[in-house]
């Protein structure tokens, strides 16, 4: 809680924003409480007939205004103002990669990788056009774009140039994946992705962002970053993020074993990425799938890691607990998993015990708001150094694990029971149809099944696997909960068997985790953290809304306007960040229910929910940070990728015609453009929350 000194309402520019103003004069105040007033969904405003609608969802668009209220009563006013730091197909001036793309593709050597299909896309001469007078290198007209920055963080760096009106920051972000080529197909999976470090110079007036440098950090000794997601802040200042939708080793050892067996997607996809276009040395599964780090020195230079530690799944983020030992992850997909690991020592991901939730539910059978008790199951203990190890040797998923897959061949359930198979359910089922695999582990191969193999082996000792797109972790460490985003609450975990059967509800859900010390693990031995979660339980104000749904299709029924859920409730729940100084939770769609993407603001002690920003029509809203008090100031970190991409809702043909129309670069900016900036605080003063 902050302690403001206001000298005078003039001096500070505010005397329009600020009420009773001759009450603060030369007062000591402090910084109660802040709330949001709400931005118009603009597909509403299409509704009535606004004038300004289609243009306002063509854009990152806000009428928010930030309420600040005083211990006195007294309140001032401060508009949200997005700002943009660049986009995806805009043009890096200086640096390395001066003359390329900020979304463009490089490989291992940081040369761009060129799209053959580019100038097929009918928006080409038009888009290369302006990105020549900008400044792009003919050879670079070319480059894969990816136009999907997603998870993001603000890193203060010691010793970092700074002076009395400005100092430097790190803003580094994901870029997540390529969404078409020229020929319009999906690319998704099938480049090298990277993260980028953008330097910025932070004014220490008024906390506004502008861009110094920019540099792409491929993870090239580390055969590259795979399809990089969400990402956090560690409490010990660096960059925490992700590789997500990990390939799979089974079906990439029976393709070495018997060329005719086809690859599956993911592997397709690293054929394409890593051996082809990285050109990455003999590249495969065990490779990728891992939580990074990036630490930035005061020169504003960063090499990045893979903690293989931390084990395989298709995590978004792992969020660290206050401990700087224990952290959280979601596993997005279906008949996913919930994991928590432990590290040995604060401040280090080297070196982890990983647990997975065995879930017991509370709630009734068929509960929109569904409930469980978690127990956690232990799974194993290792290094970076021992896995990576593991990689290194060659260690194939034949080695792990006996296994089927079903239809069974020339066996039956019955003989494989008897022979002690399990069969279970895991992310990678679904790609055989939501059939189960029977699986028996190999002796002496439990660490390898519990850092390469970790959703298999959790589900194989029992974890709950029915979660669904368990996506964004947050931390609200003043009443020890945290948030985790269930952005679809459907198929497995609202069926009818296994340990779950919650209620259906396709627009998702944020559910809280209750965290508690002195907890010990299925075995009854202490878990090492006082941040253990005890029970997952949905937040009833952060509910989606369905819309009604054809009474013979069950597919839900879009509005005028192509919603197919409530646009005055959340849909699909992605990002969730927490903001302490706020007491407020702040939430980010990645939703094919909205036309426009929104980010909310949601107090934690009224319940009040607020739209704060709508994104453009068929963006996701990523990139979300609640960044308190950097250097005086806070954010809001809002990014958006694919805009315009189709499947978000289904908007009308004259409604997109009238969108292209209100924004002429619209059309050419679809799954090209992506933004990448944040919600400024304007006029708030410095060290105000």
């Amino acid at each position: 809680m902050k302690t403001k000194i206001i000298a005078s309402c003039l001096s500070l520019g505010l005397l329009t924003s600020l009420t009773a103003c001759s009450d603060i004069t030369s007062t000591t105040k402090t910084f109660k409480s802040i709330s949001f007033s709400q931005t118009p969904a603009p597909s509403d405003q299409y509704a009535a007939n606004d004038p300004g609608a289609a243009l306002n969802m063509s854009v990152p668009y806000t009428t928010s205004v930030a309420t600040v209220t005083f211990s006195d009563g007294s309140t001032a006013n401060y508009p949200l103002e997005y700002k943009k730091l660049f986009k995806s197909d805009e043009v890096i001036s200086t640096g390395p990669h001066a003359g390329e793309y900020y979304g463009g593709i490089v490989d291992n050597l940081g040369v761009a990788v060129l799209d053959p299909y580019a100038a097929n896309n009918p928006h080409y001469a038009a888009a290369t056009t302006r990105a020549l007078s900008a400044g792009l290198a003919v050879g670079n007209k070319d480059q894969f774009i990816a136009d999907t920055p997603d998870g993001s963080a603000i890193i203060k760096v010691t010793g970092a140039p700074s002076s009395a009106s400005t100092a430097d920051l790190s803003y580094l972000t994901h870029f997540e994946y390529v969404t078409w080529d020229g020929n319009l197909a999906s690319q998704y999976g099938k480049n090298p992705m990277f993260i980028g470090n953008s330097i910025l110079s932070q004014d220490l007036t008024t906390g506004v962002l502008s861009m110094k440098s920019f540099d792409k950090l491929t993870f090239a000794a580390e055969k590259g970053l795979w399809i990089p997601c969400a990402a956090s802040k560690s409490p010990w200042n660096t960059f925490i993020g992700s590789e997500e939708y990990e390939p799979d080793q089974w079906n990439w050892d029976n393709y070495t074993a018997n060329p005719a067996t086809a690859l599956n997607a993911t592997n397709l996809q690293l054929v394409d990425a890593f051996q082809n276009k990285f050109k990455a040395t003999a590249p495969r599964p065990y490779d990728y799938g891992y939580v990074t780090e990036a630490a930035v020195d005061q020169a504003g230079a960063s090499t990045p890691v893979k903690h293989y530690a931390t084990g395989r799944w298709a995590r978004e983020l792992i969020k660290m607990m206050p401990d700087a030992r224990t952290y959280y992850s979601g596993d997005d997909g279906e008949n996913t998993l919930l994991f928590m690991g432990v590290t040995d020592v604060a401040n280090d991901l080297s070196a982890v015990t990983l647990y997975a939730a065995k879930a017991t539910q509370t709630s009734a059978v068929g509960d929109i708001y569904g409930a469980a008790d978690l127990v956690w199951i232990k799974l194993g203990h290792a290094t970076d150094a021992q896995v990576k190890a593991l990689i290194d040797a060659g260690t194939t998923f034949t080695q792990i694990f006996d296994a089927y897959a079903e239809p069974l061949v020339g066996v039956t359930a019955a003989t494989l029971t008897a022979a002690g198979y399990k069969a279970q359910f895991n992310y990678y089922a679904p790609t055989r149809k939501g059939k189960q695999e029977w699986l028996r582990l190999k002796p002496g191969m439990q660490q390898a099944a519990a850092f390469l193999e970790t959703r298999r082996y959790a589900a194989y000792l029992g974890a709950t696997s029915e979660f669904t797109k368990m996506e964004g972790v947050a931390l609200n460490e003043a009443d020890k909960k945290a948030y985790v985003a269930i952005s679809y609450q459907y198929r497995s975990l609202t069926d009818t068997v296994g340990d779950l059967q919650f209620g259906l509800m396709e627009a998702g859900g944020t559910y809280e985790l209750a965290l508690a010390g002195s907890q010990v693990d299925s075995a009854t031995a202490l878990i090492d953290s006082p941040w253990v979660a005890t029970s997952f339980t949905s937040v009833p104000e952060l509910l989606g809304s369905d819309n009604a749904r054809n009474v013979i299709t069950s597919v839900r029924i879009a509005d005028a306007q192509g919603n197919l859920c409530s646009v005055a409730k959340v849909g699909n729940v992605d990002n969730l960040k927490f903001s302490a100084a706020a007491r407020t939770l702040f939430i980010g769609e990645d939703s094919n229910c909205h036309v426009n993407n929104f980010v909310w603001a949601f107090n934690v002690d009224t319940k009040s929910l607020t739209r704060i920003l709508s994104l453009p029509m068929g963006a996701e809203a990523t990139g979300l940070m609640a960044v308190d008090n950097i250097n005086g100031f806070s954010y809001i970190g809002a990014n958006y990728q694919h805009p315009g991409d189709a499947g978000v809702g289904a908007p009308p043909a004259a409604m997109v015609s009238a969108v292209e129309a209100a924004n002429t670069n619209f059309a050419s900016e679809r799954n090209r453009s992506g933004g990448v900036g944040y919600l400024h605080y304007n006029g708030m003063p410095k060290n105000l929350m």
